[in-house]
């Protein structure tokens, strides 16, 4: 895979040029190799100024910075992109936010690093740093979650991902391992905090009355059902619904 944009297809590093996003690329090194002229438009570096030079060049303070985003790529253990807001340095020395995805590429160099960036209008990224937990809360959150080992701090940065994007999520472990605590924390921390969390222990609930607990019945329904009853999905209506023991 070539990361200086310039592939067979002439028409595609024009394409990118003409685009009002940052697009770049890292090579193994983590120095930068592709820099499309909308990444130049937004954030005030020339391309020739860039290429070669490592992420540092445009890295900031910020915890959702360039350097701190890369090193999480770089973690075998994390996934393979990153997607939100990420921080970069304007040539003229200030901050710029912008939003979109980097993703880990394998290269016979190494691991490379693509990225695309777009800039957010300015009401849109209130919203946006308004849904980012403060670092207290979240340390209060993953309170009742034991460890300090280096998975745990992974388990922690994915479960953070999880809560910031309006996704299903497969949280997999033995029974007692503290599967209840993840979905309690993904609630805890997503824009649906304000919303209920209902918890259901599917193991529990007999085969027969299984489609009742989920979606509801009305009274009638069958032997025993003398009134109308909300299913589980509709009592966890605009929160988390969290399904254990699904096998």
């Amino acid at each position: 895979m070539r990361l200086d944009f310039q592939p067979d297809n002439p028409d595609l590093p024009a394409l990118l040029d003409r685009l009002h996003c940052v697009v770049f690329s890292l090579d193994a090194q983590d120095r930068f190799v592709g820099w499309s002229a909308g990444a130049s438009r937004i954030t005030g570096f020339a391309r020739e100024t860039v290429r070669g030079q490592p992420h540092g060049l445009l890295d900031s303070e910020d915890q959702r910075g360039l350097a701190a985003q890369v090193r999480r790529l770089r973690d075998p253990k994390h996934p393979d992109f990153v997607n939100g807001l990420v921080t970069l340095r304007h040539e003229q020395g200030h901050d710029l936010t912008l939003i979109g995805d980097l993703r880990r590429v394998e290269l016979d160099e190494g691991t490379g690093v693509i990225g695309v960036l777009t800039v957010l209008e300015p009401h849109l990224l209130e919203q946006r740093l308004a849904r980012v937990v403060p670092a207290k809360q979240t340390r209060q959150v993953f309170q009742e979650m034991v460890g300090e080992s280096e998975p745990m701090r992974t388990v922690f940065e994915e479960l953070e991902q999880a809560a910031g994007v309006d996704v299903t999520v497969l949280v997999r472990g033995e029974t007692g391992t503290g599967k209840e605590l993840a979905a309690r924390a993904i609630h805890a921390l997503s824009r649906r905090s304000g919303k209920p969390l209902v918890c259901v222990n599917c193991s529990a609930i007999p085969d027969p009355l299984l489609e009742s607990e989920l979606f509801g019945h009305v009274r009638g329904a069958f032997t025993g059902a003398t009134r109308d009853k909300a299913g589980v999905f509709e009592e966890a209506d605009g929160g988390v619904l969290f399904l254990d023991e699904i096998g």
